[in-house]
């Protein structure tokens, strides 16, 4: 996968997204009330992603929202037209999903552990990453392990990152 070129597509996706959305609200007669919030960045194109996530995340859950309140009140053209992008969303989260666990197993994470990861991000499920000492990771995984559904644990050794500049 080309991150690059995968994010170029999700930028003219956000941008028909954002068109969409100001014709209907002019349609609907009303004026945007939007204070956008601030844009994380990171020298590390790992955390980019992981920021971008958070951001495809937050933005599926308010467009099932607005979908809701849409029909409530009889919009369902509306409607319609969000759920066309929650689509587009959704396949945005994944490619973000798919390109983290590329992230995996640059860090030495085994190939056939990278998949499980992917999937439970892919499903809004958390991941922790312990990094440390083997008595550190041990004390992590121990805490977590009170609450969590499933921990896995691997020891490596990262070879350089795909991602390092």
């Amino acid at each position: 996968m080309n991150i690059a070129s995968e994010l170029e597509v999700h930028a003219a996706e956000e941008l028909s997204h954002a068109i969409t959305l100001a014709n209907q609200i002019d349609y609907l007669g009303g004026m945007p009330k939007v204070t956008p919030k601030p844009v994380k960045t990171s020298d590390k194109a790992e955390d980019m992603l992981r920021f971008d996530m958070e951001n495809e995340n937050e933005t599926i859950r308010n467009y099932r929202q607005r979908i809701r309140q849409c029909e409530g009140i009889g919009e369902y053209a509306l409607a319609e037209h969000l759920r066309k992008m929650l689509v587009q969303e959704q396949d945005h989260l994944i490619a973000l999903a798919t390109a983290l666990g590329a992230v995996f197993y640059s860090l030495g994470i085994p190939k056939n552990s990278v998949l499980q990861p992917e999937t439970d991000i892919k499903m809004s499920k958390f991941l922790v990453l312990a990094h440390g000492t083997e008595s550190e990771v041990e004390k992590a995984r121990q805490i977590l392990t009170r609450t969590a559904t499933r921990t896995e644990a691997h020891a490596v050794t990262p070879e350089p990152s795909l991602f390092k500049s």
